[in-house]
């Protein structure tokens, strides 16, 4: 890791032609968002270095385009926010979902998590407050968190063998 770190800072110090003992500061929090977003748990022991990398690159991209768009920085700050709250949430309910998941009815789980996502989705676009937008963003990605496995757990269960396909499908 150390090595790693090193080579990162000569690159970044080569690519601006000077060094600061400065460079990478304030990087920390766009750093643990990547990582959370790629599906590393906040808990620990769980995550992969190919999700960090998606993390990566899809902070990337959402970081690029608003900067294109010229979206103030402070607003880039909440919609990464959003973005991480939404992740841990959602990695929190799929935890949830695994201990007690044999233990809920998973017909009206989905259909209470559906009913949430719309809500939350009306919440995130209709406020005009950002901290209610951003508890949209916590309830879409605990309400996805669930509606996510237990549709592929209905559509396995009246499917039988679909595997691949019906993972195609419902994607």
């Amino acid at each position: 890791v150390q090595v790693m770190c090193v080579l990162a800072g000569m690159m970044h110090s080569a690519q601006v032609a000077s060094g600061s003992f400065s460079f990478g500061r304030g990087w920390e929090v766009d750093v643990i968002s990547a990582v959370v977003i790629g599906g590393t748990s906040m808990l620990g022991g769980i995550g992969t270095v190919w999700g960090t990398l998606i993390g990566v690159l899809f902070t990337g991209i959402i970081s690029n385009g608003m900067t294109l768009l010229n979206v103030n920085e402070y607003m880039q700050y909440v919609v990464n926010g959003g973005l991480m709250f939404f992740a841990v949430c959602m990695g929190s309910s799929r935890m949830l979902y695994g201990l007690y998941g044999d233990k809920l009815n998973l017909k009206i789980t989905v259909i209470g998590s559906e009913i949430l996502c719309i809500f939350s989705y009306c919440l995130i676009s209709l406020s005009p407050v950002a901290a209610l937008s951003l508890l949209g963003c916590g309830i879409c990605g605990f309400s996805v968190g669930i509606m996510w496995p237990g549709s592929f757990s209905i559509g396995a269960s009246v499917l039988k063998g679909g595997g691949t396909a019906l993972f195609a499908l419902m994607a």
